[in-house]
């Protein structure tokens, strides 16, 4: 009585606030259906949807309250259900088939089949007679509809959007006939004969209605192949091994191939997640329990619920294949694969070792912020339980992002400029990942470091023994590699100080190496003659930059002339340019966040953190990282190409002196211009010169010297919280 009450003065007062009250009380129902039975009074008229509310309200509303009824009929007693059956609500689920959409119509199939074969529900009911009549005029003119056209789209839209609607409407019957716990002993007919429509019969209504499906499937127009996909989905989740069967038949493949419609696959990524969903549910509950407890008297020998894993088990061959539409144009699939794979992984029936690069690889999607958050969510969980196996693929993340973006541009990037801020900051595509699973572990980050520096080692090796893979693609890669470096958010000195000493390790090994080989090679050419080269000075080839006309130059002329190996050149100067790339990275790091050459020097890996290094300094606006390479993009013809590897090589050789010498007074290749800085003037004196000498603390100075610092640091974050 008062829910009663309490319903009339909800909808009297504000009919929007209908649906919500409506959708409160399904999940009561849901938790305990006897709290809802005795009110069901209330709650059936609205089953008739002339509550004076917005299709899609009505909608919601039907849907709803079909679930009360559904979820209560199994703590009705033997009157109760025999008032329903003589009411008018088998009569006004029906009519629900005939307005509403799929998700609507599922929930009023389910209900009237709940009502239909309850177990105090007399044979030859109103609802049985409802039902039945039902999937026999829906399939009445499926049938008749299946040889009209093999393009459903050149025909008016009411009669497609009827068949579409009968469609549902058996697969939904399908679903709940199928779906007893008794499993039944025949194979599905994926390209059998119909049966005329007299014929049909409970019986043989699974085989028939999936025969029907599967016919429909191979239609040319692509909505009536999602209805088909959808309609067979729900023949799967009544009889799992039925999807084993279409497995095998290679339905499942011919549903998500290349030529698929991305409509068709985003149905099947839909329906796919829907069943691990129910089939997980259906685990938990403990219905499957039962229903195996229920059979098990019927049964000889075998899995005794072999249905638990066996749908997860298929998807899991398509698994290469959900993979790739990872990297869909189609937003839509992309969330698709996320929310699929998010479910694999919940319920333990894929790798996550296989996983995690395409779900690092899919923080570069810039164009849809739902599928960066969806999947940088699952890594954090991954993350939380295996955070050893993330470390240890983010770089295989990395690759695979690069990869993602060189499909759809020329161009990739691993940054992102957010323009709803007034300064437009710029940050890392996986910064997000960097810190919540990398920055607070000092051993995982200096190994997360090392990783991708070790991308710019292994360019300028000599024993890469004329591998298959193009030196200019994988410039690319360290083009984007150094980006992800330059503007990962670092919270501490002590980051970018390891960064630089690696380099400094990586310059001070591979550089000179480099230096020697393109020396011995100008040498053998007799383009460059100097034998003792220490490089102090710009040699001759730097020189033609210099001259008044470049193109007119004797060494340019050469390098264009047939005789010249520009081959042999570009490799030497794409290895140079790995080294560029990592110079050019160095000076950007201690520029950005003011790192003094003597800072850097005195800077050891394996020593604890200093209080001078726990601190960093940011500008105001973080400058873009250059990773520009000229002459590794298009081909424009072999003077522009000579032209722009001398520009390259002159720019290493400049580097190499400006590194060795440690001079950077007018230096041509860094800017010298100061960047504004937040709080400049409170940061803590750099030079070990400025700092005060050391005295001999006490405890008490000890701890107040701590608390002090501790509160420096609090107040330096929260002013350069800048990312």
């Amino acid at each position: 009585g008062k829910s009663s009450l309490w319903i009339d003065a909800v909808y009297g007062n504000e009919q929007h606030s209908l649906v919500a009250l409506i959708s409160v009380l399904g999940v009561f129902s849901e938790v305990s259906p006897k709290l809802i039975s005795s009110h069901l009074d209330t709650l059936l008229p609205y089953l008739k949807a002339d509550n004076g509310l917005k299709h899609e309200e009505e909608a919601i509303l039907c849907s709803k309250v079909s679930r009360i009824l559904k979820n209560t009929t199994l703590c009705l007693n033997r009157s109760d259900i025999k008032g329903l059956n003589e009411s008018d609500v088998a009569k006004d689920l029906v009519n629900i088939t005939y307005k509403f959409g799929s998700s609507t119509i599922s929930h009023a199939i389910e209900s009237l089949y709940a009502l239909a074969f309850h177990e105090y529900t007399e044979e030859g009911s109103i609802s049985q007679k409802k039902i039945v009549n039902l999937a026999e005029m829906f399939y009445k003119y499926a049938y008749k509809m299946k040889d009209v056209t093999n393009n459903f789209s050149k025909i008016k839209s009411s009669i497609r959007t009827n068949l579409h609607r009968a469609l549902t409407v058996l697969g939904c019957i399908c679903r709940s006939h199928g779906n007893k716990g008794i499993e039944t002993k025949e194979s599905p007919t994926i390209h059998g004969a119909l049966i005329d429509p007299q014929s049909l019969s409970w019986d043989n209504m699974l085989n028939t209605c999936f025969s029907l499906f599967s016919l429909f499937f191979k239609k040319e127009d692509e909505s009536t192949k999602c209805a088909a996909v959808r309609a067979m989905s729900s023949v799967f989740i009544a009889q799992p091994r039925w999807m084993l069967f279409s497995q095998q038949a290679g339905l499942l493949d011919n549903i998500l191939c290349d030529e698929s419609f991305p409509s068709v696959q985003h149905e099947a990524l839909l329906c796919w997640k829907e069943i691990l969903t129910l089939e997980e549910e259906r685990v938990e509950s403990g219905r499957a329990k039962l229903e195996m407890d229920e059979v098990t008297s019927k049964r000889i020998s075998g899995d005794q619920d072999a249905d638990a894993s066996l749908i997860g088990s298929i998807i899991n061959q398509h698994s290469a294949r959900i993979y790739e539409l990872c990297t869909s144009l189609s937003q839509i699939i992309r969330i698709s694969c996320v929310d699929l794979l998010g479910c694999l992984l919940r319920q333990g029936l894929i790798n996550p070792m296989e996983v995690t690069p395409y779900l690092l690889a899919l923080q570069g999607d810039l164009e849809s912020t739902v599928v960066r958050t969806k999947a940088l969510s699952l890594l954090i969980i991954e993350g939380e339980k295996r955070p050893e196996m993330l470390r240890q693929r983010i770089c295989a993340g990395v690759k695979q992002s690069f990869l993602v973006q060189k499909q759809k541009s020329s161009k990739p990037t691993a940054i992102m400029v957010d323009k709803s801020r007034e300064n437009k900051n710029v940050e890392c595509i996986f910064g997000p990942i960097y810190k919540e699973m990398v920055r607070g572990n000092k051993s995982h980050r200096q190994s997360l470091f090392k990783n991708l520096l070790g991308l710019f080692d292994n360019m300028s090796k000599d024993d890469k023994k004329k591998e298959k893979r193009d030196p200019h693609f994988h410039l690319s890669l360290l083009q984007f590699v150094a980006q992800v470096l330059a503007h990962l958010p670092f919270e501490t000195s002590a980051e970018p100080l390891f960064i630089i000493y690696q380099i400094s390790c990586i310059v001070s090994l591979k550089g000179t190496q480099i230096m020697d080989d393109l020396a011995s090679f100008f040498q053998s050419t007799q383009l460059c003659m100097d034998e003792d080269d220490t490089n102090t000075e710009a040699d001759n080839i730097e020189m033609v930059l210099k001259s008044n006309d470049p193109a007119k130059h004797e060494i340019l002329l050469k390098m264009n002339d047939k005789a010249f190996d520009l081959g042999r050149f570009s490799e030497l100067v794409a290895s140079a340019s790995a080294i560029t790339l990592v110079l050019r990275l160095k000076t950007f790091l201690r520029r950005v966040y003011a790192l003094s050459e003597i800072r850097c020097m005195e800077y050891l890996p394996n020593e604890k953190v200093k209080g001078i290094d726990k601190g960093l300094s940011f500008p105001d606006k973080m400058p873009l990282f250059n990773s520009t390479l000229k002459g590794f993009g298009s081909r424009n013809g072999s003077m522009n190409a000579a032209f722009h590897f001398i520009e390259q090589y002159s720019e290493f050789r400049a580097l190499m002196r400006q590194d060795i010498s440690k001079n950077r007074v007018n230096n041509e290749y860094e800017e010298n211009v100061p960047l504004k800085r937040k709080s400049l003037s409170k940061a803590k004196p750099r030079n070990r010169q400025s700092l005060p000498k050391k005295r001999r603390k006490s405890t008490s100075d000890k701890w107040n010297s701590d608390e002090s610092e501790e509160e420096n640091e609090e107040e330096e974050d929260s002013e350069d919280d800048f990312f």
